[in-house]
C-alpha cells in the first residue's frame, strides 16, 4: 500500500517484493511467533443476526497472519485463508496498518486492479441465513467513493456504496450490511467483487452467515425484496 503512493515504476517494484515476501513456518516445538501490535482497535463489533455458528470460515481474515511486511498481494487464483481471489489481485492487509472492522487484518479488493474473492460454504436448501459484513475504503487514495458488489449463489445480491471522504487509518468509519438469503443448495458459493478503479478500494471484514428461524418481516432492522428467480431475499444497512 505504501508503495502506491510514490512513481509506477518504484509502485511496481515494491509491489512484486511485497508479492513474494514468503510467510515464515515454525515446527511443533519451536515457540509461537509474538503476537503483531495493533495500533488502531476495531471499533465496538455489530453482531449479526441468526442463529448457531458462523458458516463462513475466517470471516475476519486472522487465520493466517502476515508478517514482515505492511500487506501480502493474492493474485487470481490464490488464496487468503479459506478464500480464494478469483479474478484481479487482492491486498491481504497485515494488523497494525490501518483500523479494521473487526480483530486485527483485513482484505483490500483492488491491488491496483479491482478484485473477487469467494468461499464456498455448507447450507441447506430452501434455509434462510443472515449474511452480514463490514466495509471500508483505502483512505490513502482516489476515488472518494468506493464500490463493492455482493454475490450468493451465482445472483448479485447488492452493490455497496462507501464514501471514503474525510476518513484516515486511525478511522476507517466502517459500516456494518446486513441481508436475509435463502440458500438454493445445500452448497453455496458467496462472493464479494470490487468494481472501484485504481489501486484504493473496498475494505472488507467481519463476515458472517447465520441461521434465519424467523420470518423476514420479523427480524428488526430488515427490509426486503425478493428476487424469486435466484432465491435471494435482499436487505438494508444497519
Amino acid at each position: 500500500m505504501r508503495a502506491r503512493r510514490s512513481s509506477l515504476g518504484l509502485a511496481v517494484v515494491l509491489h512484486a517484493v511485497a508479492a513474494v515476501t514468503a510467510l515464515p513456518a515454525w515446527g511443533a516445538g519451536d515457540p509461537a511467533p509474538a503476537p503483531v501490535p495493533n495500533r488502531f482497535p476495531a471499533p465496538p463489533r455489530r453482531e449479526c443476526g441468526g442463529v448457531g455458528p458462523n458458516l463462513v470460515r475466517d470471516g475476519s481474515f486472522e487465520t493466517t497472519i502476515v508478517r514482515g511486511a505492511d500487506y501480502r498481494i493474492v493474485g487470481p487464483g490464490g488464496r487468503i485463508g479459506p478464500w480464494q481471489v478469483g479474478s484481479g489481485a487482492a491486498d491481504f492487509i497485515a494488523c497494525g496498518f490501518w483500523q479494521d472492522g473487526e480483530g486485527c487484518q483485513s482484505a483490500d479488493l483492488n491491488s491496483c486492479e479491482p478484485a473477487s474473492i469467494e468461499q464456498r460454504i455448507e447450507t441447506k436448501a430452501g434455509t434462510r441465513y443472515a449474511l452480514c459484513f463490514s466495509v471500508a475504503g483505502n483512505p490513502d487514495g482516489p476515488p472518494g467513493g468506493k464500490r463493492l458488489e455482493v454475490w450468493w449463489a451465482g445472483a448479485r445480491v447488492d452493490v455497496v456504496d462507501f464514501d471514503g471522504a474525510n476518513r484516515t487509518r486511525e478511522k476507517m468509519g466502517w459500516t456494518r450490511h446486513s441481508y436475509a438469503v435463502t440458500a438454493p443448495s445445500d452448497t453455496v458459493v458467496l462472493k464479494f467483487r470490487s468494481v472501484t478503479r485504481g489501486c484504493y478500494g473496498p475494505v472488507l471484514d467481519d463476515v458472517v452467515v447465520r441461521e434465519l428461524r424467523t420470518q423476514f418481516a420479523e427480524v428488526p432492522g430488515y427490509s426486503f425484496m425478493t428476487r424469486a428467480s435466484s432465491s435471494v431475499s435482499a436487505g438494508t444497512t444497519w
